[in-house]
This record gives structure tokens, C-alpha cells and sequence, in this order.
């Protein structure tokens, strides 16, 4: 499998590239929809869904498009209503790609009442532990094994990374399912926060449960000056 992000910062929106087998699935496509087409093209896969998490967001999404160029169905969650074809998915709706199964989970949302209203339906949840990166230094101090995951980028992580940190990004996961010892306690980190939990969250699902989240990521470790760090080197100069 493979799962990839891709982020525009000037809209802070994140797409996701996910491929198993020769099909594709695209999450929340950005407006500029043939960067994915090449990238399934290139795979040989063939983009069969496009999945939209955010019904008001049309203005610059390309799923209209994406759909239009490839014939991979849109998938809407229970309470959108477009005004074009797609298919309105149920809660719990599964979607088979390649060898993987994709669930749609329809999510509560901030406007009634977000995780307490989860819970109180009666629906499970599950907590990820974090610490901050000052906590973390202390148990270095005290001569514990610290493993240290970083999820960013190839690039982000040759830029500029902690000494003896493991670089393995998020589109990699599965690598790290393969040779991760689940009895093993690790840390994981990325630019801020995000990707880490992304990635944490999948391996949880498949049973990694001895992992921690550093707080605010790869710029709170910079900033707390408790960790070695490799001498900067501008990511202009790695392309």
C-alpha cells in the first residue's frame, strides 16, 4: 500500500494519495488534479475513488474534475447533499481498493458537541499518549533508550533531523510495520504534530501500541535546545 500526503500551505489543506494493487483512491483533492493523475499513471493504477471529507469546500477542491478525467466516483460522507453525481456514502460503508478496505466513518463534528458527543453515542474512541519534548529530554538525561521516529519528508528530515532519530515517513508506513518490534516504545515526531498522529493512528490499528506523540513536533524539539541536531542544510540545495 501506499499513502501519501500532499500539502499546499498557502491554503493549509492537506490531499491524500492512497494505492493498493493497480487502484487508487484520492482524499480531498486539491484544485490542480494532474499531479495525481500522473502519480497513479505512473504507478499503473487507476484512480477508482475520490473521497471528500469537507462538503464546503468546493470552491478549491478538483474532485469535479478528477472524476471528470478518470471516471473514479466521488464519495461524499451521510449529510452532504451536491448538486452533482456522487455517491452518498453510509456510516460504517465499505469500499474495497486493490487489497485494502477503506471505512467510511461519519464523524459527529465540532457543531454537536464533537468527542464528548461521540462518546455519549455510544461510540468507541481511543487516545494517543504524547509528550512534550522537554519531558522527553529528561529521559534521555536519566540514560533510558530513546527511539526516535521521524515521519516527515525525505527532504525535511535530510534538511535538518535529530541525531540517531529513524527517518520514516508517513507514505512509508507499511516499511515500518514489516520491522517495528511492537514491544518496543517509540517516539514519534514530525513538523508539528499532524503527520505524526496520522501515522501513529495507523499503527495502532494494527497493534503497535507503545507509541508517543511528541508535542508540537520537530520545531518543539528544535525550539527546547535539548537535542542534538544535525547542521541545517537548505532544502533549495537537496532537489
Amino acid at each position: 500500500m501506499i499513502l501519501e500526503q500532499i500539502y499546499t500551505g498557502c491554503l493549509s489543506q492537506g490531499a491524500y494519495y492512497i494505492q493498493s494493487g493497480d487502484e487508487a483512491a484520492i482524499i480531498d483533492p486539491l484544485r490542480e488534479v494532474y499531479p495525481y493523475i500522473e502519480k497513479a499513471e505512473a504507478a499503473k493504477a487507476t484512480i477508482k475513488y475520490v473521497f471528500e471529507t469537507h462538503f464546503h469546500a468546493d470552491f478549491v477542491s478538483g474532485h469535479l474534475d478528477l472524476a471528470r478525467e478518470t471516471g473514479a466516483q466521488i464519495v461524499y460522507g451521510p449529510t452532504a447533499s451536491p448538486s452533482f453525481k456522487a455517491h452518498i456514502a453510509k456510516d460504517h460503508e465499505e469500499f474495497k481498493l486493490g487489497q485494502i478496505t477503506i471505512r467510511v466513518l461519519h464523524t459527529i463534528g465540532y457543531l454537536n458537541g464533537d468527542v464528548e458527543a461521540w462518546k455519549e453515542s455510544g461510540r468507541a474512541t481511543d487516545h494517543i499518549e504524547s509528550i512534550a519534548a522537554e519531558e522527553l529530554s529528561a529521559k534521555t538525561a536519566k540514560g533510558e533508550a530513546i527511539n526516535i521516529l521521524d515521519v516527515r519528508k525525505v527532504s525535511e528530515y535530510n534538511s535538518e533531523h535529530v541525531i540517531h532519530a529513524e527517518s520514516i515517513p508517513l507514505e512509508y508506513v507499511n516499511d515500518m510495520m514489516s520491522k517495528a518490534d511492537k514491544n518496543k516504545t517509540y517516539y514519534v515526531h514530525c513538523a508539528s504534530g499532524y503527520r505524526s498522529m496520522i501515522f501513529n493512528s495507523i499503527m495502532r490499528a494494527r497493534g503497535f501500541d507503545n507509541l508517543i506523540d511528541i508535542k508540537g513536533g520537530f520545531k518543539a524539539i528544535k525550539d527546547s535546545a535539548m537535542f542534538e541536531i544535525s547542521a541545517y542544510v537548505c532544502p533549495s540545495t537537496l532537489i
